[in-house]
C-alpha cells in the first residue's frame, strides 16, 4: 500500500490520506510498529501522510522504525512519475538526484528525512535491483559517509 493527499491513482495500491491513516493506525494498534516506505512512492506524498500519522496519534519517535528505499528519480510535480517521464533525468536540476551515486543517496537520503520530519531512517534500502551496485551503496553507507549526516543511525541494504 502506498498514500497519496491528492496524487492521482495510478495502480491499484495507492489509497488517499483518508484512507491510509486510520489504516496505519489500525495496525499500530495491533503493535505492528515497522513501517515501509520510498522516496518515489507518490512522488515523497507517501513520506509526508507518514509524517502526519506519527504527528497526529503522538507517537514518540523511538517507537517506531522508518524503512525507506531510494534510486528512482522523485519529481517536483505530484502528477508526473519519473519512471513514466525518464526526459526529466536530463534536466539540469535533476542530475544527481538518482541512481545509486554517493551524492544520489546522500540527496534522496535528506529529502526523505525532511519529507518525514525526523532526524534518522532506521533502515536505507536501494531499490534498483542491480547486483552491481551493491558495492556502492555499501560504500556510501559507512560511518566516513555518514560523518555529519543527520542519519548516523541509519543502517543500509539493497534489494
Amino acid at each position: 500500500m502506498s498514500a497519496a493527499a491528492e496524487f492521482p491513482k495510478s495502480t491499484d495500491w495507492v489509497i488517499n490520506e483518508d484512507k491510509a491513516l486510520p489504516m496505519l493506525r489500525g495496525v499500530w494498534d495491533l503493535g505492528i510498529n515497522t513501517i515501509d516506505t520510498a522516496n518515489i512512492y507518490s512522488s515523497g506524498e507517501s513520506e509526508r501522510i507518514i509524517t502526519k500519522f506519527i504527528q497526529q496519534y503522538n507517537i514518540l519517535r523511538h517507537e517506531i522504525m522508518i524503512l525507506s528505499k531510494c534510486y528512482f528519480l522523485v519529481l517536483e510535480k505530484l502528477n508526473l512519475h519519473a519512471t513514466k517521464n525518464p526526459e526529466y533525468r536530463d534536466e539540469a536540476k535533476y542530475i544527481n538526484q538518482y541512481g545509486l551515486s554517493r551524492t544520489a543517496i546522500f540527496y534522496a537520503v535528506k529529502a526523505s528525512l525532511v519529507r518525514l520530519e525526523t532526524s534518522y531512517i532506521d533502515l536505507s534500502v536501494s531499490n534498483s535491483g542491480r547486483s552491481q551496485t551493491h558495492r556502492v551503496v555499501w560504500l556510501t553507507s559507512s560511518p566516513s559517509f555518514r560523518r555529519g549526516d543527520p542519519c548516523q543511525r541509519n543502517h543500509a541494504g539493497s534489494s
